[in-house]
């Protein structure tokens, strides 16, 4: 690797640690795919460079990251594009939560769980549920700023009450007093400074050597929001407008917290340039407490500085997960954070795959190691292990074997594990079980033993003396014993004869005593449908048996065609041990000829000639053409058996796309209508390129041929829908859509369709895109209904009818105002009789809700009749002077 690679790629890994922007990345990665070097190149100059696996991880997954969001969001955007509709309730089913899976992968690789570093997938949730509540005292503390309201109130022998609003100037205006300056005050100061100013003008409030008659109160209204400044590592560092309740536990949400790179454990609140607080997060984690909370003020400053000391540890844990360690914490700490061990935990020993520091690497002479230590000395205080950055702890769990029991399998009425007791013998433990099956082997038992070093021995007993009271066959049992009776049926192999070929079912049979070739037949589901005896070959049928040496064969042919008419003929012969019958069919024992299909074709290649076969039927089984061209070519090479020469038939289709037979939509071709193929004729589509394609329109969903079609000037809707083949039986042509450059019209298709050449039937455009969709058999209930949702759609089911299976109206639903929507986007708004109002299918009803009313304010009313009757007044008093 060149210098110039070397510097580039320190300068990438620099530029990710440090800043990670993505115009430094997505350059970088240009460079990287440029220059050919793989991530694994890329990541050992970088431990070459310093920085730790965690490090580049941290990089790598952020990466992984970005690009999984890309793939989920191409994916949802497509699901909300697409033209097809799935009516299938099941499909319908399976789609949604198929997109619903993919949304919650997405949240989940949002919420960085697959780094799984504790503590920071909880800053994803709502940063308004974590806030302080907003009913309650001010604290006493806050200083007071612009845009804040302060409630001032005099009671007694004096009462006054009034809400002031602090202005930019930091002043609040108290009428018949004047101007008070009150920013930055906290509520004790501020209660001073506005009793000074108000006693002034209230002597009541604090007389001379008297007892006061007239007191003030003073509390805070509605509280201006707080702007603060986010630092550090965090993934949108900036400024942020929270709560005027937010503390600096609650802000954390704002700004979902720090990154993966930042620390939770040693938080900073910068206040006028000095630190005022810091928080450990783990805290309230682990605790739920939160120690060191302080409110936020006016420009406070947040600050999140690099994550410390990382550690991960996995396998015997309640919590496994990456953890951030202080200096002082070690191994026992880490397993407090981690929820504790597991019941299934080995104490004995755990394992640590750490990475060597820089200034140690020359001294272990290596980069990476693993450490054994005892975990029950660890736990117990009676040794600490020093834990270092990057280190990855494994907690192993204890092996999945019980030493108290012993198995029995086989000709035994109950198999499976049984728990050994004092001194319990190989009779008792089959006595346990129940007792022996009828086949069982007595000749022979099976004991396999577990030594100490786990190695197994074999020790064969005859079963028959076990039985037997105070034998030396029975012996006693030890932990992990593994015991087998042997099955007499089990021992002895039964005979099998075999059956393939063209049969329903093939595969071994078991040989019963006098089975025929009939009888093999039979089971091999050949007998019983016509059509298929039919397509098999009768006239003879290979048995192929094994000679008595046990080493050839020999091949007897036999004609099944009298045996399936008489199976008691001499023919019908009795099978013997490993018999293999092989049937034939048919079309083994013909030739079949070919056709050749090349050029502008969607399937070129070779096809089965078929017997009156027309070019058309090798077209369409072929995938028509691909390019439809205005004018096509097709050529068929065809060799004369009576002059072995070959023959060129060429033929022309002109306006290819414009014929469709009325009586037969599949005989789109009329050009080539009665061009029969022979076999082993070669045909060649050739497009005419001097054509041009000048108007085309696409028609998709319920027709039997959809698709891009060319159109004419005066081309009509029905036209279209002859050409494609007509309309399938579920069509619905009144829940269909008709666009036109991406822009959708509401068009009664229904109408058009019934009235062909009317002023109804509408003419085709260039670009014009029209999906036919099929019945939904659905109408949605939306809005005040006690149970909004999707209905089945009936027929004679009026308006008033669905609203009442929709669990009628709610209390607060608007009769007047219902909007029904018909599937082709028609909006209609009905009131309180709709009794008569059809509903189609496809339908969607909308109750509105009732507007609020505002209450009736009389001292308002007549305010503004007094005003009106005022202005009425001076008007005639004018009009009375100007005529005077």
């Amino acid at each position: 690797m060149n210098i110039i690679k070397y510097i580039f790629l320190s300068y990438f890994y620099l530029s990710l640690l440090i800043a990670q922007t993505d115009f430094e990345v997505k350059q970088i990665k240009q460079y990287m795919k440029k220059t050919g070097i793989s991530i694994s190149e890329a990541k050992k100059i970088a431990k070459q460079k310093g920085y730790s696996d965690s490090e580049i991880n941290a990089v790598i997954e952020k990466e992984k990251y970005q690009n999984k969001k890309k793939q989920i969001t191409e994916n949802l955007n497509k699901l909300e594009t697409s033209d097809n509709f799935i009516i299938d309730d099941k499909v319908l089913k399976q789609e949604v939560k198929s997109e619903k899976n993919d949304i919650i992968l997405g949240e989940i690789l949002n919420e960085d769980l697959n780094n799984n570093f504790f503590g920071y997938a909880i800053f994803k949730n709502d940063p308004s549920i974590f806030q302080s509540s907003s009913v309650g005292s001010v604290d006493p503390s806050y200083s007071i700023g612009p845009g804040d309201e302060i409630i001032v109130m005099l009671w007694g022998e004096t009462q006054f009450r009034e809400v002031l609003q602090v202005n930019r100037e930091g002043f609040i205006f108290i009428p018949e007093i004047g101007q008070v300056f009150v920013n930055g005050l906290n509520l004790k100061l501020l209660e001073s400074k506005l009793s000074k100013v108000l006693s002034q003008s209230y002597a009541s409030l604090d007389p001379q050597n008297k007892r006061a008659t007239t007191f003030l109160d003073i509390s805070i209204g509605n509280l201006r929001p707080l702007r603060i400044q986010v630092l550090g590592e965090v993934d949108q560092p900036g400024a942020y407008t929270v709560s005027p309740s937010t503390t600096l536990f609650s802000a954390l949400y704002y700004f979902n917290g720090p990154s993966n790179l930042g620390s939770l454990r040693d938080i900073r609140l910068i206040r006028s340039g000095e630190q005022v607080a810091t928080i450990d997060f783990y805290d309230f984690l682990l605790t739920g407490k939160k120690p060191n909370d302080v409110m936020l003020q006016l420009d406070d400053i947040i600050f999140i500085p690099g994550r410390k000391k990382t550690v991960q540890v996995e396998g015997s844990v309640k919590r496994p997960g990456i953890y951030e360690l202080k200096q002082d914490e070690g191994f026992k700490e880490l397993i407090e954070m981690a929820g504790q061990l597991e019941v299934t935990a080995y104490l004995d020993r755990a394992q640590i795959d750490r990475i060597i520091p820089f200034n140690k690497r020359k001294e272990y002479q290596s980069n990476i190691i693993f450490k054994d230590v005892d975990l029950s000395d660890i736990l117990k205080n009676k040794s600490t292990v020093e834990l270092m950055d990057g280190d990855k702890i494994k907690i192993f769990s204890i092996l999945d074997s019980r030493q108290n029991v012993v198995n029995i399998s086989g000709a035994i009425k109950r198999p499976g594990e049984y728990e050994i007791e004092n001194q319990m013998t190989l009779s008792q433990l089959i006595k346990k079980a129940e007792g022996l099956l009828g086949d069982a082997y007595l000749d022979k038992i099976n004991l396999i033993r577990t030594k100490p070093d786990f190695s197994e021995e074999l020790i064969e007993l005859d079963l028959s003396k076990v039985l037997i009271a105070d034998s030396k066959d029975d012996i006693v049992l030890k932990g992990l014993d593994k015991i087998t009776v042997f099955s007499i049926s089990k021992m002895v192999e039964s005979p099998y004869v075999f059956l393939e070929g063209h049969v329903k079912r093939q595969g071994a049979f078991p040989l019963r005593k006098n089975m025929t070739i009939y009888d093999l037949i039979f089971d091999g589901e050949g007998l019983v449908d016509k059509d298929f005896i039919n397509l098999t070959f009768l006239n003879r049928v290979d048995l192929i048996r094994v000679d008595q040496d046990g080493l050839s064969k020999k091949i007897i042919r036999v004609d099944i065609e009298p045996i399936l008419k008489n199976k008691d003929i001499k023919e019908n012969i009795m099978l013997q041990r490993d018999d293999k019958l092989r049937v034939y069919p048919k079309s083994i024992f013909f030739i079949q000829n070919k056709v050749e299909i090349s050029g502008n074709i969607n399937l070129p290649g070779t096809y089965l000639f078929k017997k009156e076969m027309f070019l058309k039927d090798l077209i369409l089984e072929a995938g028509s053409f691909k390019n439809k061209r205005h004018q096509i070519v097709i050529e068929i090479a065809r060799r004369l058996t009576e002059t072995n020469k070959n023959e060129i038939l060429s033929f022309k289709l002109k306006n290819l796309f414009t014929h469709v037979n009325e009586k037969n939509s599949a005989h789109l071709f009329q050009e080539i209508d009665n061009v029969k193929l022979e076999p082993n004729d070669n045909i060649i589509i050739r497009e005419n390129l001097s054509s041009k394609i000048i108007n085309t329109v696409i028609i998709k969903g319920a027709v039997y041929l959809p698709g891009k079609y060319i159109i004419n000037e005066n081309d009509k809707f029905t036209d279209l829908i002859e050409r494609a083949g007509g309309l399938v039986p579920s069509a619905y042509l009144a829940g269909s859509t008709y666009s036109r450059n991406g822009e959708f019209f509401n068009i009664n298709l229904e109408k058009a369709y019934s009235k062909p050449k009317s002023d109804f039937d509408l003419t085709l455009k260039h670009n014009d895109k029209i999906v036919i969709n099929k019945s939904m058999l659905m109408v949605q209930i939306l809005g005040e209904v006690s149970v909004p949702g999707n209905y089945v759609y009936v027929p004679k089911k009026r308006l008033k009818d669905f609203i009442r299976s929709a669990g009628s109206f709610t209390k607060n639903a608007d009769k007047k105002n219902i909007t029904i929507t018909y599937p082709n986007g028609e909006n209609r708004k009905v009131g309180l009789i709709f009794k008569n109002n059809k509903i189609i299918d496809g339908t969607i009803i909308y109750v509105s809700k009732k507007k609020e009313k505002e209450d009736f304010d009389m001292t308002e009313y007549l305010k503004e009749l007094t005003a009106i009757v005022a202005n009425l007044s001076q008007t005639l008093a004018l009009i009375f002077l100007t005529r005077s």
